[in-house]
């Protein structure tokens, strides 16, 4: 470092010691998360059969967010140089993975030329207000270098409609626009790039899956604000200025003029120091899940069924040792859940941001519509007219309405800030932004699809007219699919938005009395399939499981992803109509006909059974001259005997009346019953049947077919 910082050899071991605790402490995680999440990526029917939540059914189409390929947002800007301060205007376009191009115009641009210079903003921050960041920086700056303020003199004046892409360690941007419109549209697109920028530049997806990880467990952040070695060296550059730099700054020598030179070139060196130890501490993590995967990947292939018993097996045991500890974490829990799920279910998404949403969608599509009357090229016209609905849910300023209705973290803080550990409100809020834009990007998509589908065979591209009727009858029926849709999104969104709050702050109660807790069952699991199973990653697992099925019971959500949707319970009431393809128990079969068929081989069936209680039986010696009208058919089972395709007499059907609950057309128990069939040559008077039953159909066919049917059964 020179002789710019003054640091004795006590301040300069505490710096070392600093990185070379984190760095440890970083690469132990990063490797464990590696073997978890390879384990996960190549077992993963496993864990989609103990863990996974069973996804539900949406009727709008989905696609993949990246799959579109246009510039988001494009347009002139005025940017001020890095070395020389002049101000130049240059063509700003947003790329769809929310990096930014300049280009010297727009020319440029249009002819592929490459671009001026580029930002990529994962890690970045918006300062609208430029005048009062300048003061606010100058302000702890101030307090810092332990100088007066009065010393530092006034910021510097900008343009006016002038605002500020900025990071603590990297370089900044000031940009101006042409009015105050055009800056407050460039502001909101450009905080969306910030949050949703990817900065990982592994290719590696289980490298980028465990480096996440291992983030989130070594410093408890969920974004990830730069590539690895950026990130790394914001973490420890934090931790470094926390623990020992406020007083290096203050020892600074001069005036405030020199210490702020100083302090610049101190800010360079420090980040080149620890970016210089960061960078083969990164390669070496990289090496050593290679490493990590080549021992990995034969032991799963060799033990994939052992790994899938072991697994479950430590799902098991966590659960004997765990229970009563989290049930009652999570009982003294349920009010607040309660209280999250009042504050964010009513009034936030469901009533205002899903409806403005939807007016959004309508307004969007009648435009479209609109532009089709006016229009027989609708061919020619199609790509236009579908690309302006592919940036509606792009656009900050078209979603703005709806966005409005979920910008809830400064309540989720006043509420909570002080009962949930770990508390990030900001979170809830993006949440719901990324669930309103997909939701709006499936409308117009599913959109697109079906006009495509649904001009088949006619002349809409040809004729506005009809592409306008067409779209109208779309339009109707996206309408219905979103109106289901949202509930899913509603309870996702609730779902999502209370596990970010609440599994920190459990961790935080938990951790200290649970971790000690489950040391033993990492004896339970081999030697070979230790790498492979993270006891603590199913630590996190049953406890985020846990804390998931209390929402669900508490707050009454999660219920439409559990269910199948489009499938109503088969709610049957009895009925006393029989099916129609068999006759009514009282009715004697018409036009019988003597047939040479051989008898049905029944069981015996002499023997009750034993759950009937039969008193004061009539003799059935004596056979009546003439059936009686409530009397059983002849040719079919007593009414206490099972026929041979039904249920037997003690195991009613669903929609049936039980045994001792006869129907009115049948014959109880203790009345007069025959099994003998009329002679041949007695005909009874046709009576209709009472289940549409054709009369005129002759007896034997009858039999013939209630035989095939019996032994087809």
């Amino acid at each position: 470092m020179g002789n710019l910082l003054p640091l004795d050899s006590h301040r300069k071991q505490q710096i070392e010691d600093i990185a070379e605790e984190f760095l440890k402490e970083f690469t132990i995680a990063y490797n464990t998360a590696y073997g978890v999440e390879y384990t996960k990526k190549t077992l993963k029917e496993i864990d989609a059969e103990s863990f996974a939540e069973e996804k539900p059914t949406f009727q709008l189409l989905q696609r993949a967010w990246d799959s579109f390929k246009s510039p988001l947002k494009m347009g002139y800007l005025t940017k001020r140089g890095a070395l020389v301060k002049n101000w130049k205007k240059r063509y700003f376009v947003v790329n769809p993975n929310y990096s930014v191009d300049y280009f010297e115009n727009e020319e440029a641009f249009e002819k592929g030329f490459k671009p001026k210079g580029s930002i990529f903003p994962c890690g970045y921050e918006i300062n609208a207000d430029i005048d009062e960041t300048m003061a606010e920086r100058i302000k702890n700056l101030a307090k810092l270098m332990k100088v007066d303020e009065k010393e530092m003199g006034a910021p510097d004046k900008y343009p006016e409609h002038t605002f500020e892409v900025a990071h603590p360690r990297r370089r900044a941007y000031l940009i101006t626009a042409e009015n105050e419109e055009d800056k407050n549209a460039w502001v909101e697109t450009l905080k969306v790039c910030c949050r949703k920028a990817e900065g990982l530049k592994s290719e590696d997806p289980v490298g980028r899956a465990a480096f996440k990880v291992a983030l989130w467990k070594t410093y408890w952040r969920y974004r990830v604000e730069g590539t690895e070695e950026q990130v790394l060296s914001d973490i420890l550059v934090d931790r470094i200025n926390y623990r020992v730099m406020s007083d290096v700054y203050a020892d600074i020598p001069g005036g405030w003029t020199m210490k702020q030179k100083i302090r610049e070139q101190v800010v360079k060196t420090l980040d080149s120091l620890v970016m210089a130890m960061v960078i083969p501490s990164w390669k070496g993590m990289q090496e050593s899940s290679q490493q990590l995967k080549a021992v990995l990947e034969p032991t799963i292939k060799d033990k994939k069924d052992e790994l899938a018993a072991v697994q479950r097996k430590v799902m098991w045991d966590l659960s004997e040792l765990l229970k009563s500890t989290m049930e009652k974490v999570l009982q003294d829990m349920e009010e607040m859940l309660k209280e999250i799920a009042d504050l964010l279910k009513p009034k936030v998404l469901w009533k205002q941001g899903l409806a403005e949403l939807r007016k959004i969608f309508i307004k969007k599509v009648d435009e479209v519509i609109e532009k089709a009357k006016n229009t027989n090229e609708i061919e020619a016209s199609l790509q236009a007219f579908f690309l302006t609905l592919d940036k509606a849910p792009r656009s900050l300023s078209v979603l703005y309405d709806a966005l409005v209705c979920i910008r809830v973290a400064s309540t989720v803080r006043e509420k909570f800030d002080e009962r949930i550990n770990k508390l990030n409100g900001h979170l809830v809020t993006d949440i719901g932004s990324d669930k309103l834009t997909e939701l709006l990007d499936s409308a117009v998509f599913t959109f697109e699809e079906r006009f495509n589908e649904g001009i088949s065979g006619t002349d809409a591209k040809a004729n506005g007219e009809t592409a306008a009727d067409v779209m109208k009858v779309v339009k109707e029926e996206v309408l219905l699919k979103y109106d289901e849709d949202q509930k899913i999104v509603l309870e996702q969104y609730l779902m999502e938005s209370m596990l970010c709050m609440l599994v920190p702050h459990t961790h935080s109660l938990t951790d200290q009395v649970c971790k000690p807790m489950i040391k033993p069952v990492e004896q339970s699991i081999p030697d070979p399939l230790r790498q492979a199973i993270s006891l603590s990653d199913k630590y996190d697992t049953y406890v985020e499981t846990s804390i998931r099925e209390t929402i669900k019971k508490v707050c009454g959500i999660g219920e439409l992803q559990r269910k199948p949707r489009n499938r109503k319970p088969m709610n049957r009431k009895p009925t006393n109509q029989r099916p129609t393809n068999q006759r009514p128990m009282n009715q004697r079969p018409t036009n019988r006909k003597p047939t040479n068929r051989k008898p049905m081989n029944r069981k015996p069936t002499n023997q009750r059974p034993t759950n009937r209680k039969l008193t004061n039986r009539k003799p059935t010696n004596q056979r009546p001259t003439k059936p009686k009208a409530d009397e059983p058919k002849a040719d079919e089972p007593k009414a206490d005997e099972p026929k041979a395709d039904e249920p037997k007499a003690d195991e009613p059907k669903a929609d049936e009346p039980k045994a001792d609950e006869p129907k009115a057309d049948e014959p109880k128990a203790d009345e007069d019953k025959t099994g003998e069939e009329p002679k041949p040559e007695e005909k009874v008077e046709e009576k209709p049947s009472e289940a549409g039953e054709k009369t005129n159909e002759p007896e034997g066919e009858a039999k013939d077919k209630k035989c095939e049917e019996t032994t087809e059964l």
